[in-house]
This record gives C-alpha cells, sequence and structure tokens, in this order.
C-alpha cells in the first residue's frame, strides 16, 4: 500500500466512514459510504461533489469547503469561502500528523503506510 490518499475506517465504532486530506483547509474532510469511490488507492474519484461548511464559535462567519475529486486530482468550486477556491491540483496523500488521528479514532489500530 503506499501513500493513504482515501482512508476507509474499519472499527465499528467508525464503520461506514470515509475521510481525505484537504490541504486548502489543512484537515481531514469525512464522509460516509454513500459516496462512490473508485480507484482510491493510486488516482482516486469520489462523487458527488464534497461540500463541507463549518463555523468556529457562536458569531464566527460560515466557511464553505467544495471540491470534486477525479482521478486522483482535487477541483475546489467556486463557492468555496478559501483560497484555493476555483483551482485544480493533484490530491496529496494524508499526511502523517493525520494518520496519528486516525489511529485514535480507529482506537488504537495501528495504520501505517507500507514501503
Amino acid at each position: 500500500m503506499g501513500d493513504i490518499f482515501v482512508y476507509r475506517f474499519k472499527s465499528k465504532r467508525m464503520e461506514g466512514r470515509l475521510c481525505v486530506y484537504c490541504p486548502a483547509c489543512d484537515e481531514l474532510h469525512h464522509f460516509n459510504d454513500t459516496w462512490r469511490v473508485t480507484d482510491e488507492t493510486t488516482a482516486p474519484t469520489v462523487t458527488p461533489s464534497l461540500l463541507v461548511t463549518t463555523s468556529k464559535g457562536e458569531n464566527a462567519e460560515k466557511s464553505i469547503c467544495h471540491f470534486y475529486i477525479r482521478k486522483g486530482r482535487i477541483d475546489y468550486l467556486g463557492d468555496c469561502s478559501h483560497k484555493l477556491r476555483g483551482q485544480n491540483f493533484p490530491m496529496p496523500p494524508i499526511p502523517p500528523k493525520f494518520i496519528e488521528e486516525i489511529n485514535e479514532w480507529e482506537g488504537g489500530a495501528s495504520v501505517k503506510k507500507e514501503k
């Protein structure tokens, strides 16, 4: 297995959940297995698009991250509220700092990249 682009959770607690790394938000975005995922190890495609809205705090402005993942590329849509709005580039693998976070969600089960 090399780099991890789409992580499919294995624990009962997170069953049916997947996640991808978003470089615009510098965080993992989660979705469930009703999304269609193909070729998740080399050039993922996730359909339909992913739309993540967040607001931090009671009076905080809502942030929007909306993108397609097609053939290993992220295509950020025009309604995004971040600096990568409208850009398209190769999807990065999930960074090591987030692999540790995934390990915690999985209840300590080890997620490792093979060499």
